[in-house]
Parts: C-alpha cells; sequence; structure tokens
C-alpha cells in the first residue's frame, strides 16, 4: 500500500482570475457595485496595485464610479487609498464626483475631494458636479463643492458652465 505523496500546487493548480487583470477588474467591480467592503478588501490585498483597479464596463464604469454613486463610502475609500482613478470619465463623461453629486451622497464627495477630485470636470453634456449638485437643489454638496473651488483654483468650474 503506497502513502499518498504531496504536491505542491503549480500556477494551472491556483485560480487564474487572481492573476488575471480583466477577471479581476470584473471582481472588484461586482464587490464595489454591492457595498462588499470585505470583498473589495481582500481583493485590493491580494492582487497589490494595477489596471484592474481601473476596470470599466461597457459604459465607461469603473469601480469607484459605481461605488461612489450608490453611495458606497467604504468602498469608495478602500479604492482611493490604493490609487484608483479619481477623475476617470465613463462613456458619458461623468466622473465618480458628478455621479456622487447627481445621487446626493455627500460621504463620497466629501472622500473624492479629499483625493483631489477635479470640480471642474464636465461630463459630455458640459455639466459639472457643481452643475449638477445646484440643479437638483443638493446644498450640502453644493457647499461642499462651493468651498473645494474657493480652496484650489485648479478647481474652479469655467464660466460657460454655471448654473448662476
Amino acid at each position: 500500500m503506497s502513502t499518498p505523496q504531496k504536491t505542491t500546487p503549480t500556477n494551472s493548480d491556483r485560480d487564474e482570475t487572481a492573476f488575471d487583470p480583466e477577471a479581476t477588474g470584473k471582481k472588484l467591480f461586482d464587490a464595489a457595485v454591492n457595498g462588499r467592503g470585505k470583498v473589495v478588501r481582500e481583493i485590493l490585498a491580494a492582487a497589490g496595485r494595477g489596471p484592474y483597479i481601473d476596470y470599466k464596463n461597457s459604459f465607461g464604469q469603473t469601480p469607484l464610479y459605481m461605488a461612489s454613486y450608490g453611495g458606497k463610502h467604504e468602498c469608495v475609500k478602500m479604492l482611493l487609498e490604493h490609487g484608483a482613478g479619481v477623475d476617470l470619465q465613463t462613456a458619458s463623461g461623468r466622473t465618480a464626483l458628478i455621479a456622487a453629486a447627481l445621487d446626493e451622497k455627500p460621504e463620497c464627495v466629501k472622500l473624492l475631494l479629499e483625493y483631489g477630485a477635479s470640480v471642474s470636470a464636465v461630463d459630455a453634456k458640459g455639466k459639472s458636479a457643481l452643475d449638477h449638485a445646484r440643479a437638483k437643489g443638493f446644498t450640502a454638496i453644493v457647499s461642499m463643492l462651493e468651498l473645494s473651488v474657493q480652496r484650489s483654483p485648479k478647481n474652479s468650474v469655467p464660466r460657460g458652465n454655471r448654473c448662476d
């Protein structure tokens, strides 16, 4: 009777998605959309910094964009801490900041501003986060965005995009 031998796993025995930026990006995207902070943390810890963090779906939406839009501020913070592109735009030109402002997510707006999100970025219709927040009457977000513009000239909104 022979005893079973221990074998060391080879790359072909491992879960290949851990090393595939596209598959890892999709997993991260799904976790961010659903606010599964524990899964986001595990993916970021296991995969390190890489292109998967800015994975884009067919609409150009990233994990950061979707977490911001959904108000998943824990996920937003982790993604930003790991270097997610703060000003990446979707196919319609929207950034994570525009998404958070549009859906009234002040915690996410605050985090995005702390990580340098541009208040002057505009979507395909020429509207900035500030324009959208003003139009919807989200006064707390308008105040945060206006304060950011006052503190940093790089964030000033071009005249043609103001709702004054």
